[in-house]
Formats: C-alpha cells, sequence, structure tokens
C-alpha cells in the first residue's frame, strides 16, 4: 500500500504540440508524446500491474467520473473499484441512489465505530502514536445492498453517514451523507452484505493516507523544492524524491523483519516519513561514530585527520 505506483506524467495537450514541434525541428531528444488524460494514465498503471495471485487490489476515486472505464478494467483484472456517487446516478429499473439512501429509515442503518489502530486496514494506515484517542474514534452508520446501476451494471452500493466534528476535534450530532459502490458486489469473496458495507467504508477512508502520502513527500523528501523551468528536469526530481521514499519503505520493511517485539514492530508500521528519516540519520550517526572509534589508536588518542583519509589514486 506505501509503495507509490510507477510515475506516469500528464502532458496537458499544449505541452504534447510544443514538445512534438521542438523533436521535429531537431531541438529535443527522444520520442514524441503522446496526451493521455488521468482517467487514461490510471487505466494504464492498472493495467500494467504484475500482482502475486493470492493479492486483490483495491482502486480508490474521489468521484465516478469516467469510472465506466476504470470499472471494467478492475472487474477485468479481478480488481474492486470504489468510488463515490453524485445525486444524479440512477438504478437502472428507476430512481436515483442518493435519494433512496437519504429516505431509508434510521433504522435500516448499522453503526460502525473506527479507532486508530484497531482498523482492519490498520497495517496500511501511518499515524502519531500520541495522537491516538477520543478524538481519532470515528463514527458512521451505513447500510448497503446489491444493486443494479445504470451505465455500471451489478455492483454494491453503500449509503454513509459520518459524525462531524467542530474546531476542537469533537464529535457533533451533524452528519454528512456519501454514497459509494464497489464494482465487486463480493468483495473480497465475502458473501455477507452488510459486512461488504463495513469493509467498503473502511476502504474508502484509506484516501487520507494518499494525502498524507504527498504531504509527506512535500514537507520530509524535497518534492515541492524544486526550482527550475524544464519539465523533464522536474520528472527526474519526482523520480528521486520516489526512490527516496522507496528506500526508507523498504528500510521499515527490513526491520520489521528483524525485530522481534511486537511493540515495536506495531510502531514502525505506524511511522511516517519523518520517524523513518530520523532513524535512519540515527543509524549513519552511529556508523560515523563507530568509523572513527575504531580509526583511534591504541593510546586512545585521535590520529591526525589526515592520517583517517585514504590516499587517494590518481591515475597515471
Amino acid at each position: 500500500m506505501r509503495i507509490p505506483l510507477p510515475r506516469r506524467s500528464y502532458y496537458t495537450k499544449s505541452y504534447v504540440r510544443s514538445q512534438n514541434r521542438l523533436l521535429a525541428l531537431g531541438q529535443r531528444p527522444g520520442k514524441p508524446l503522446a496526451h493521455k488524460t488521468q482517467v487514461e494514465l490510471a487505466g494504464m498503471i492498472i493495467g500494467e500491474l504484475k500482482l502475486p495471485a493470492n493479492i486483490r487490489l483495491v482502486v480508490l476515486a474521489d468521484e465516478y467520473f469516467e469510472g465506466k472505464k476504470l470499472t471494467g478494467l478492475c472487474r477485468k483484472k479481478g480488481y474492486a473499484y470504489i468510488a463515490p456517487v453524485d445525486s444524479r446516478r440512477n438504478f437502472e429499473s428507476g430512481g436515483k441512489l442518493c435519494a433512496r439512501g437519504k429516505a431509508l429509515p434510521r433504522t435500516a442503518y448499522r453503526k460502525l465505530v473506527l479507532r486508530q489502530g484497531e482498523e482492519d486496514t490498520a497495517s496500511h494506515r501511518r499515524h502519531l502514536p500520541e495522537s491516538a484517542g477520543e478524538k481519532d474514534r470515528r463514527v458512521y452508520r451505513f447500510h448497503s445492498e446489491r444493486r443494479t446501476v445504470a451505465g455500471i451494471g451489478e455492483v454494491a452500493v453503500v449509503y454513509s453517514w459520518k459524525r462531524r466534528r467542530d474546531r476542537s476535534g469533537r464529535l457533533t450530532s451533524h452528519e454528512t451523507f456519501k454514497t459509494l459502490v464497489c464494482s465487486d458486489p463480493k468483495l473480497l469473496g465475502e458473501e455477507d452484505i452488510e459486512k461488504i458495507g463495513a469493509m467498503i467504508v473502511e476502504f474508502y477512508e484509506m484516501r487520507w493516507p494518499i494525502e498524507v502520502f504527498f504531504r509527506e513527500l512535500k514537507s520530509d523528501l524535497g518534492f515541492s523544492d524544486y526550482q527550475g523551468t524544464d519539465f523533464r528536469a522536474f520528472e527526474r526530481h519526482v523520480d528521486l524524491v520516489l526512490l527516496a521514499f522507496m528506500f526508507l519503505e523498504q528500510m521499515r520493511r527490513e526491520e520489521s523483519a528483524r525485530t522481534r517485539s511486537p511493540i515495536k514492530r506495531r510502531e514502525l508500521v505506524a511511522k511516517r516519513t519523518s520517524g523513518m528519516k530520523a532513524r535512519l540519520a540515527r543509524e549513519a550517526h552511529v556508523a560515523d561514530l563507530s568509523w572513527f572509534v575504531s580509526h583511534v589508536g591504541k593510546s586512545g588518542r585521535l590520529r591526525h585527520p589526515s592520517q583517517l583519509l585514504s590516499p587517494a589514486k590518481v591515475p597515471a
């Protein structure tokens, strides 16, 4: 979940035209560029993924705009596509999805409470351990059913109300409403539609770690520090930032495998990028100190700095 997908740059039509014009004039190297919409780019990434047979992918979206293409692709590959629909989406038999959800009586809804670190998807989330508490409790009411939706086909539909918080972080009686659809009406092989509904609500919450991911790229790894005018150079900058992120994630994975303590393993899973950077910096400092200690003379005195440097090999 934390490893970023292969980067696919979005080129505007005007940028593609200008770059192809420069290519034709011999003023830039490379191949011709082709304009792809963001939905097409998402489809390319999903289509190129190669996952083990026992891994099921859940694709999340902020809206169902042009979602028919991604729904078809996910169904073809055995993945699940989850997205909210707007108030205009209709059932195949008639009637609007959102209107039905809002008209259901309160007794038709089940309560779902999610707490930080206790979710079924906790291993895919990052959080600050000291922030756990009542303020991180999320309260939902949901109702789920299998229905045939116009233009989409048979899906799992979830009507969800979420308790809102005031500025101090306390839960209020006010709620926000969403209607979610999932392309796989038997999500991950589950038959119980109520369990599927709870899973869809929790999976849809996973959009927030995506926002955390971009924020950490900017705050901790220099994603927003690029200063220049060459877009291709910026793409290389993005590649290096993503490589740095993946390096820290590989470090997390290796340390988790070496750690026997369940408590320390949970801390590693929850630690954000800034925490992993701090661990890496500590390892570097320890390695530097170990190197200096190993080069201290038997008398306990540090050798002259020039003696600590390896002789430079100058080619003849």
